[in-house]
């Protein structure tokens, strides 16, 4: 309401400003806990659906099917693993020979230069 030329005042906000910003909280128009539930059965529903039109065999040869399927995934990973702990070996071993060959052409080089330096203090 406007006396005068002014905005009457309540509070820290005049009643004009209230008015207009609708301050007070509103419902949001859109509900996502009902709309996130209603997704999840949905989505649910849709994959027992397709999961029982697809499935070619009862549950019993399914699982025997998946049982076989992961056994031999774990033998493949053990056969990989050691193939891996082999190479890692094998790579190991020569970073030891290229260790010790690159010392000891580090340590004649520091022997030649102090014999350099014993040749030319004696001189």
């Amino acid at each position: 309401m406007i006396e005068n030329g002014r905005s009457r005042e309540m509070g820290l906000f005049n009643l004009e400003d209230l008015r207009r910003r609708q301050f007070l909280a509103r419902r949001p128009s859109v509900r996502w806990g009902r709309l996130l539930g209603t997704g999840l059965f949905f989505g649910i529903l849709l994959g027992v659906a397709i999961g029982c039109l697809i499935a070619p065999a009862s549950g019993r040869v399914t699982r025997s099917r998946v049982r076989r399927r992961v056994d031999d995934i774990k033998g493949n990973l053990r056969e990989t693993a050691s193939e891996l702990e082999s190479t890692g070996q094998d790579l190991l071993d020569e970073a030891e020979k290229q260790v010790r060959t690159v010392k000891k052409v580090v340590s004649k080089r520091f022997q030649k230069s102090d014999n350099e330096e014993d040749v030319k203090g004696t001189d």
